[in-house]
């Protein structure tokens, strides 16, 4: 595990920062089109235990849930992973280590993560909150291209390999 974001983490024998030589590059503008929530998707509970809920987007995705969160709420947990174990629990071999935090004021709202994104399938909500959608977040790109055939899996795969493009396209 690594302790180095803890309070009690001890940076001491870690080397001082210094000023890095300006890179020799011409700076160009980007037409590339920014991150924005593309569409919704409505999750489903796969697993409920006494801390937790664990949803499914019904496909590998990038984004983050939005959480229900009411005037009872403390905090809450949001967890990650692409895959679960054969238990129904989050697989850690398959999450990134993904994951953010809610401390709420009292108040009943609607939260999530701000200016960042998770790839995801699976997720752990622990606390009092209740999924309510999640936003799926990536550049704001058309598509130029379609293809169909007899073939199911030749559709599949293009289907695929457009979706993982599109998942991995952020400005």
């Amino acid at each position: 595990d690594d302790d180095s974001f803890m309070p009690h983490f001890d940076d001491r024998a870690w080397p001082n920062a210094v000023p890095a030589k300006p890179l020799d590059t011409d700076y160009q503008f980007t037409d590339c089109p920014t991150d924005r929530v593309i569409r919704e998707i409505i999750p489903t509970e796969v697993y409920r235990d006494e801390t937790g809920v664990i949803y499914d987007a019904g496909e590998n995705t990038v984004g983050f849930p939005v959480l229900r969160c009411d005037a009872r709420t403390d905090s809450v947990r949001v967890t990650f992973s692409e895959e679960l174990t054969c238990d129904n629990q989050l697989d850690p071999r398959h999450g990134h280590l993904q994951e953010f935090r809610v401390r709420n004021d009292g108040k009943s709202r609607l939260v999530h993560a701000r200016a960042i994104w998770f790839g995801f399938r699976y997720f752990r909500v622990e606390g009092n909150a209740i999924t309510d959608k999640i936003y799926v977040v990536h550049s704001n790109i058309a598509t130029a291209s379609s293809f169909q055939c007899s073939d199911d899996t030749l559709n599949w795969l293009y289907n695929t390999y457009r979706h993982t493009q599109l998942c991995n396209m952020h400005y």
